[in-house]
């Protein structure tokens, strides 16, 4: 690494985002930016989230919060307030970034949208994230990440065939997507600043930044005028023709198929190989001529007789069992691990996956993914995510020069 410096070492970005812009901040973190969260005096909603620290209920406790917060140095300001907004525009004139997940036209409301911060600082890049962007007849409408996907078309290719759409148990899929597209959105835009020395401003749409993850869906109906089906836990090589993928094990789910390539008919015949070593009836599965077998003309009969010797051999093994196998044998197999495993992984502890950070607020040492690995910068978890307005001081009196008597009475009258 030549570079020991993070690659945003010197930027600043303030963060006025709540769940569908915080990942962006992180992002910004991560590279060395000094991202300052800037929150309401008592506190955002991400603070309140669940799962909490030994089941502490807390403003500092959340792990939420925690998890998506590292690296950030915290502040409180009622932007609502004008002696707020006037410090808020002292901040901008000090910033590189400003990020925002406000509803289209509030910002605006407290002289504070793009145009007037680009007045205090010329050089200012400013994103919003929000549901439908800053335009159209969505603009207006308040929205959950779920709503969103779903009128993104992502919730409705999750889930099994004939059955109602299934939102995925993770709430942030669109929201990160959105983040990251304001990511991406602020780094394009500070390369032309590096040529104009100008800033610009950036509208992301959360329903638009979805369309990636479903772009070839669209397509598909652009050009043939299909619209793809739920295909649920398995592959599905014509309609009703449908093969397992997850399978039970002993201890979890494992992943495993067989599809129309060379290397998978490999995979299927060192299963088959494998089961007869343990002693298990193969049936279909071992006799199959998987080069001339018909993928998309079996019956549902014929499907099962093939599966049926797989899941009795796989449900008696392990998903460490499983894998180990299948990593000395060459078989496509994986298993569908939890957050433990995760965390125990060997592979991404050769990777230098994780970086320890000290949190004694939710309990004491933690560890933090990074989330890319560069051979030239460096970049990482740098510190625990704030407590409410931890660093008031440090930047209101410190680096803005408001004397502390000042800045005592900003917060009595709950400014900060």
């Amino acid at each position: 690494m030549r570079d020991e410096f993070p690659v945003l070492s010197g930027y600043r970005l303030l963060e006025l985002a709540d769940e569908p812009g915080v990942l962006c901040g992180k992002v910004f973190a991560d590279l060395g930016a000094d991202v300052l969260k800037i929150e309401a005096p008592r506190g955002g909603p991400d603070r309140e989230r669940a799962p909490f620290a030994g089941d502490r209920r807390g403003e500092n406790t959340s792990l939420h919060f925690a998890a998506y917060n590292a690296g950030k140095r915290g502040l409180t300001l009622d932007l609502e307030r004008e002696e707020g907004r006037e410090i808020f525009l002292d901040l901008v004139a000090r910033a590189d970034f400003v990020i925002d997940s406000y509803a289209p036209g509030v910002l605006q409301t407290l002289g504070l949208e793009y145009a007037s911060l680009a007045r205090a600082n010329p050089r200012i890049i400013h994103a919003s994230v929000t549901p439908f962007g800053q335009e159209g007849p969505y603009r207006e409408f308040a929205s959950t990440e779920m709503v969103t996907s779903a009128l993104a078309g992502l919730l409705y290719m999750v889930g099994e065939p004939g059955e109602a759409p299934v939102h995925t148990n993770f709430p942030m899929s669109v929201h990160a997507a959105a983040a990251l597209d304001a990511a991406t959105g602020l780094l394009v835009a500070h390369h032309e600043r590096e040529r104009s020395g100008l800033g610009q401003y950036i509208d992301v749409s959360a329903q638009e930044a979805a369309k990636w993850m479903t772009f070839d869906v669209a397509l598909r109906w652009e050009l043939e005028g299909a619209i793809l089906r739920r295909a649920g836990a398995a592959l599905e090589y014509a309609e009703g023709i449908r093969r397992r993928v997850h399978w039970r094990c002993s201890d979890g789910w494992v992943a495993f198929a067989v599809f129309p390539a060379p290397s998978s008919y490999k995979s299927a015949r060192s299963l088959t190989e494998w089961m007869q070593e343990e002693g298990y009836e193969t049936g279909a599965f071992g006799e199959a001529s998987w080069e001339d077998l018909d993928y998309f003309d079996m019956s549902e009969k014929d499907i099962l007789a093939l599966e049926d010797p797989v899941a009795k051999f796989f449900e008696d093994r392990s998903m460490q069992e499983l894998y180990d196998g299948a990593l000395d044998r060459a078989i496509l197999l994986a298993p569908a691990m939890t957050a433990r495993e995760i965390v125990e992984s060997p592979q991404l502890e050769a990777l230098d996956f994780w970086a320890e950070v000290a949190d004694p607020d939710r309990g004491g040492d933690a560890r933090y993914p990074r989330f890319l690995r560069s051979s030239e910068v460096s970049v990482g978890v740098r510190r625990r995510a704030p407590r409410l307005g931890e660093h008031n001081q440090e930047v209101y009196e410190n680096e803005l020069g408001i004397p502390a008597e000042r800045l005592r009475k900003l917060g009595d009258h709950g400014v900060v």
